[in-house]
């Protein structure tokens, strides 16, 4: 086998990687045809699988991401073969980046109401949030300014409790870098009551179903919101997910409320930006509640 042969293989391992050359993109993918040199930047995400269960004659890449001054292109492997999926800019409705230890997940809804997942493995997060940056960038919103919801004062260590210390630690690395959001809300974790009857009561106390903290931030042209992967959590266990949904104002058309059909005390906020949904859970009657439904236009 020739070196040639090798060179992905040498290359494989769970972090996504630039490509810069034609030679780093994937044997898969190379007949799809673009200006690599035009590119903004190209990403390509590797199968979840260990080194030792790879080879050299696998293909050993699920995804090219490749980010034009046009269009967001994602190919995805398909057995020997790979699907395209090209998304202008103007159709793009939220972003959503979340991780659970090395479970990774990447989302870009779309105004048709479809969705593009990348699961990737969690070492490479701090490069989708540079790709989540880039496409921010060009999808680049319109000033949608919402005077009348007011900002309350700077988060504090505790202030969400033991186990919202790890949100308000996000939140404020993300503001070091956005210096231009202002937090509109933010709640600790609540235990819930259901609405349902004696056996789903008992149920949920064995369980202990939490609905879990958020923080609520807004810029001129973005929603932004701190939370967990999963809006309420079953179990003892801790939430150890870290969640960031990105909605440009601009996209919104509607934003309704309605009580959450399990739990007592939450309610289920639904953004609506074309035909996508955006889902939040949030206590009843909380800041939340108030900051989401008010960003409806009027």
């Amino acid at each position: 086998m020739t070196l040639a042969d090798t060179t992905e293989f040498d290359a494989f391992g769970p972090w996504i990687d630039q490509v810069s050359t034609e030679s780093a993109i994937p044997r898969l993918f190379r007949a799809h045809r673009f200006d690599l040199g035009a590119a903004i930047v190209v990403l390509k995400v590797p199968r979840n699988i260990a080194r030792r269960d790879a080879n050299p004659a696998m293909d050993l890449y699920d995804l090219l991401l490749i980010v034009e001054p046009h269009a967001f292109t994602v190919l995805r492997r398909e057995e020997a073969c790979f699907t395209t999926r090209v998304i202008r800019y103007a159709d793009i409705a939220a972003f959503e980046d979340s991780v659970e230890l090395l479970d990774g997940l990447f989302t870009v809804h779309t105004m048709d109401g479809d969705s593009v997942r990348v699961p990737y493995n969690g070492s490479s997060r701090a490069t989708i949030a540079s790709l989540t940056d880039e496409l921010r960038r060009l999808v680049a919103p319109t000033l949608v300014p919402h005077p009348e919801i007011a900002s309350r004062p700077p988060l504090e260590r505790g202030e969400l409790g033991r186990d919202g210390n790890g949100l308000v630690a996000a939140y404020r690395e993300i503001a070091a870098k956005e210096p231009w959001l202002r937090v509109v809300a933010a709640h600790p974790n609540q235990r819930l009551a259901t609405s349902g009857g004696v056996v789903d009561q008992l149920i949920l106390w064995v369980r202990r179903a939490t609905l879990q903290g958020a923080i609520v931030s807004i810029s001129d042209t973005e929603l932004s919101i701190v939370s967990r992967r999963d809006w309420v959590v079953p179990g003892k266990r801790p939430a150890l997910s870290e969640s960031r949904r990105i909605v440009p104002l601009d996209r919104l058309a509607a934003a309704s409320v309605a009580p959450h059909p399990r739990f007592v005390g939450a309610s289920t906020v639904t953004l609506a930006a074309g035909q996508a949904s955006i889902v939040c859970v949030v206590p009843t009657g909380s800041p939340a509640e108030a900051a989401l439904a008010a960003l409806a236009p009027r």
